[in-house]
């Protein structure tokens, strides 16, 4: 009967040893694959954003000369913002069935429409039976434009929008053109009134793999920025990223943006779309040199370099760098280009090394476990063996 019982305690640990005996290597694989794979993606092809405007008019809403004004005052917001409107006039039956709001349809038909996130929607909706009587509108912005489009700039397009679609005067074509005309002026401003400061203007041309430097400050001499540019051709060679730098004054940004982050983020997004970039940017105090920043931001294509020991060499060397008084900023932006470099140079370019090893090390701790345990059953067997004979 004592015998009996004690083979029902032996039955619980088993089925313990038994998960652990599976569970813990499965545990040292994921382990060793996140601390040793430093994986380079091979460059990628980029795919240019559509910035086709579109007016779609499933109403007959707009005759043809106010869908060419409308399509005048859309042009010109993209070409001075980068961000492509569209505009699309339904009936209300065609959500009022089908959605709890008119919100949810606008951001249904964007995330149907488009891919990126570099559009703004302009959803207006009327009753069939009654155009001018039962009328809605809903704009969808696109995480990425919000740099530009601000929450200040939405209220003012709704002020502007609203007031001309309530004044007998003025057609909704006209209400369309001058909220859209509106809010590109205030797009480039931040604040209200007078002291509204200026963001950073943006760049069109978003596959431009251009190697980008603008030194605003004026510190970097000819010879510092051939150096800098050497060091980034060296660095897109190795990963097929781009590196790109902005120095700037502490003024430029201090009276705008809470944090550095947020500085870089809206010079990220004004220059680039396609997440291929690495862009640093520095500033300095002009008043007090003490004073100074340097921060990065990384497109999200190449955000796999975070992945990696190549960014943390950043972070770990510039600073250190920087420290060095015989070293110029340019020197030691060089010296951590290079350390990037060569680094990435030393990562695995595919990942069949690497899953062998991780494999073979798989393997071994399986092996190592299972001699365990069989020496821990066996000294069980024969202890249990003994207390039977005894």
């Amino acid at each position: 009967m004592f015998y009996g019982r004690d083979t029902n305690k032996q039955e619980a640990p088993f089925i313990v040893i038994l998960i652990c005996a599976v569970l813990v290597p499965v545990l040292v694989y994921y382990v060793y694959d996140l601390s040793y794979i430093k994986e380079v993606l091979p460059p990628m092809k980029i795919i240019g954003l559509d910035q086709t405007i579109k007016i779609e008019d499933n109403v007959g809403l707009f005759d043809e000369d106010s869908t060419s004004k409308i399509m005048s005052s859309f042009e010109n917001f993209r070409d001075k913002t980068g961000i492509t409107p569209r505009m699309y006039v339904v009936y209300n039956d065609e959500w009022q069935n089908d959605y709890d709001n008119f919100s949810d349809y606008a951001v249904n038909l964007y995330n149907k429409s488009v891919l990126d996130s570099e559009h703004w929607f302009l959803v207006y909706s009327v009753n069939r039976d009654d155009p001018e009587g039962d009328w809605h509108w809903q704009t969808v912005n696109g995480y990425d434009i919000y740099p530009l489009v601000t929450k200040y700039v939405q209220h003012r397009f709704t002020e502007v929008f609203e007031e001309g679609l309530l004044d007998e005067n003025t057609s909704i074509s006209d209400a369309v053109c001058k909220a859209v005309d509106n809010m590109t002026e205030e797009a480039f401003g931040r604040g209200i009134g007078p002291d509204k400061r200026k963001v950073i203007p943006v760049k069109l041309d978003y596959e431009d793999h251009e190697i980008f430097i603008q030194d605003n400050s004026g510190k970097l001499s000819e010879e510092d920025i051939a150096k800098i540019r050497k060091a980034f051709e060296d660095f897109q060679k190795a990963t097929g990223f781009t590196p790109a730098l902005y120095v700037t004054v502490y003024d430029e940004w201090s009276y705008d943006y809470d944090s550095p982050a947020d500085f870089i983020r809206d010079v990220y997004n004004s220059h680039w779309k396609d997440g291929k970039h690495w862009l640093m940017t520095y500033t300095i105090d002009p008043g007090d040199p003490s004073r100074w920043y340097w921060k990065t931001w990384i497109g999200g294509t190449a955000a796999s370099l975070i992945d990696n020991a190549v960014h943390n060499v950043a972070g770990e060397t510039m600073n250190a760098n920087y420290q060095d008084e015989n070293d110029s900023f340019a020197d030691a932006l060089v010296k951590t280009m290079e350390a990037m470099t060569a680094d990435a140079c030393k990562t695995e370019q595919s990942t069949d090394a690497s899953m062998f090893k991780i494999a073979a090390t798989y393997g071994g701790f399986v092996i190592f476990e299972a001699v365990i345990w069989g020496v821990y059953f066996f000294r069980r067997h024969k202890a249990a063996k003994q207390n039977e004979e005894e």
